[in-house]
């Protein structure tokens, strides 16, 4: 009796081996996966929130898509110096009469967004806005 029980363990022995390694390979493939999908901590140096002082215009945004049909609402935006689409938030309403198409200093927290809709590399939340004239710059 003694003959048979070690050579089942012996048998079996073998048999616990691979699926331990099994295990541990597929632990192992998992914490890849879960590494690799895991949402990494940027080496961008660029904010996603900045303060700004820029100089441009009030303008509606341009639609990225002018073909076919859309709406004529103006989307008050504003255009930089270098030719750059902005969104404008303006909680506090700062903008106010703010005349369009007239040069203009904006300070304010530059976010980094986008529009499914409109040109714009991203939204300034207004601190301040004057015409460009009675800017310090």
């Amino acid at each position: 009796m003694n003959t048979k029980s070690s050579k089942s363990k012996t048998n079996k022995s073998p048999i616990v081996i691979w699926v331990a390694t099994i295990l541990v390979a597929l632990i192992a493939i998992l914490l890849i996966v879960i590494a690799v999908r895991a949402p990494s901590k940027s080496n961008d140096p660029s904010p996603t929130e900045a303060t700004v002082r820029m100089t441009g215009e009030l303008v509606c945004l341009p639609h990225k898509n002018m073909d076919g049909p859309h709406t004529l609402e103006c989307a008050t935006g504003f255009k930089s110096e270098d030719n750059k689409y902005y969104g404008i938030k303006d909680d506090n309403q700062k903008v106010g009469s703010t005349p369009y198409n007239k040069p203009v200093v904006v300070d304010g927290k530059l976010i980094k967004e986008s529009s499914d809709v409109y040109q714009m590399e991203g939204s300034i939340i207004v601190e301040s806005i004057v015409p460009k004239e009675a800017s310090t710059l």
